[in-house]
């Protein structure tokens, strides 16, 4: 059936977007002469199937579409790579490259890279910092233990005159029991002639190269590895060592045994001879042990 030539128009205002109200076009709608004018439906059918259709609207406007909205992304990744500080290189050769697909592959490069750049300047500058705090560490570590070892070293002074001061009165105390012998001026102070002895023992002990230690309440030689001296296969004793080194310069008076009386029992026997400096010497190292 043919169509009015004035349906025909309004339909295509209508698409065109061209509102109802419009004076112009109700004055050509409403023109009398427009009804007198009929369009043959082979016509009309084109008209409406073509021009009005989705399909002959997206052929003529969709190169123009796809245009203005990958304008706008190329824009953008222009505007977005030079927020992120591209270099002005980097940023002029996006702006040369044609196509989008291609601009947004090599933008995409670009990024990685300088996320890679900026992560590897990241983690250099952390590891930077993590080796300054593993050398300060390494450098307190170093000096606590050199403090350790200078404290451990007084300690090992300490314990080496404590045990010398010990040795030295244990041995005062041995040689003491010799003081009425010893072959000194009678006028000399007994803690005199104790020392006088003292010194022959250990320049005695200097030249055979030996050392005194304790071992409980008595005295032992030992070599200068520390093990049990002996001389010609025999363990030398301190008792030894003393009595020998002051018969041999000569300090020793040769005493002759003291005769028994009739009832069996030794003049003297039992008497008080250095009794006081013995128990002086006790109680001096009793004190030093205390302090140790």
């Amino acid at each position: 059936m043919p169509k009015q030539l004035g349906t025909i128009l309004n339909h295509a205002c209508t698409v065109a977007g061209i509102k109802a109200e419009n004076a112009d076009l109700v004055a050509i709608l409403t023109n009398p002469e427009l009804s007198k004018i009929n369009i043959p439906d082979d016509i009309a059918n084109a008209i409406e199937q073509n021009l009005f259709s989705a399909d002959s609207a997206k052929a003529k406007f969709f190169a123009q579409w796809k245009a203005e909205d990958l304008n706008g992304f190329d824009a953008h990744a222009i505007r977005m790579a030079e927020g992120l500080k591209f270099s002005p290189e980097e940023i002029e050769e996006l702006k040369g490259i044609k196509g989008s697909s291609k601009k947004l592959e090599r933008y995409t490069e670009l990024l990685a890279a300088k996320k890679l750049e900026e992560a590897k300047a990241q983690y250099s500058g952390k590891d930077k910092d993590a080796q300054k705090l593993i050398e300060e560490m390494n450098t307190l570590k170093t000096a606590q233990a050199e403090k350790e070892k200078a404290f451990q070293k007084q300690l090992e002074e300490k314990d080496a005159a404590f045990e010398n001061q010990f040795t030295s009165l244990q041995a005062r105390t041995f040689i003491s029991q010799y003081a009425d012998r010893l072959n000194l001026p009678e006028e000399m102070d007994g803690d005199m002639k104790i020392d006088f002895a003292m010194q022959a023992i250990q320049k005695e002990a200097e030249k055979k190269g030996i050392a005194f230690k304790r071992n409980g309440a008595s005295l032992e030689v030992v070599d200068k590895n520390g093990s049990k001296y002996f001389e010609n296969s025999i363990e030398q004793s301190y008792k030894h060592i003393v009595e020998s080194t002051l018969s041999r310069n000569n300090l020793l008076k040769t005493v002759k045994a003291p005769e028994k009386k009739p009832d069996g029992k030794t003049p003297g026997a039992g008497g008080n001879n250095n009794a006081d400096f013995i128990s002086k010497l006790d109680a001096e190292i009793a004190a030093l042990e205390g302090k140790g």
